[in-house]
This record gives C-alpha cells, sequence and structure tokens, in this order.
C-alpha cells in the first residue's frame, strides 16, 4: 500500500525521528554529510536492508582505503624521481 505523502515528505520526517532519536542537529548532520563515511552509515542506518548493507559498506571502505594508499605510492614515487 503507498503511503500518500510524497516521497520527499517521507524522508524529511524519517530525518526528523532520526534526529529526535540520536539527540543531533542539523548541523552535525550537515557535518556528518560532508564526510562520506559518516553519510554512508547515517544513510545505511536509515534505509538499513541488513548484511548486504554492511558488505557494501565494508567493501567501499576497502576500496576507498587501497585508493588512499596508491596515491600516497604514487606521490612518494613523484617525490623521489624529481631532480
Amino acid at each position: 500500500m503507498e503511503s500518500s505523502r510524497p516521497k520527499e515528505e517521507r524522508k524529511t520526517k524519517e530525518m526528523e525521528i532520526y534526529i529526535k532519536k540520536t539527540n543531533k542537529n542539523w548541523m552535525e548532520l550537515e557535518k556528518e554529510a560532508q564526510d562520506r563515511v559518516g553519510w554512508r552509515m547515517l544513510v545505511g542506518g536509515l534505509c538499513s536492508i541488513g548484511s548486504n548493507r554492511r558488505k557494501l559498506i565494508r567493501k567501499n571502505l576497502n576500496n576507498n582505503s587501497n585508493n588512499y594508499n596508491n596515491n600516497n605510492n604514487n606521490n612518494n614515487n613523484n617525490r623521489l624521481e624529481s631532480p
């Protein structure tokens, strides 16, 4: 059965409930949103689909750390090769 509320209004209501549960304000949520991992955790809590969500988050975290390590290694190699 489809809700009579528009989708955005339902999302806003869910966010208000989350804010009350966690005792956070919009400023704190905006700071979390700027941090992608924090944002995934925030959205994952609201839109949880069980273990599949956790696997996806773990995979993304591993990919991000691998990308970070590769970028640092490339930067270090470039410094060594510079005249």
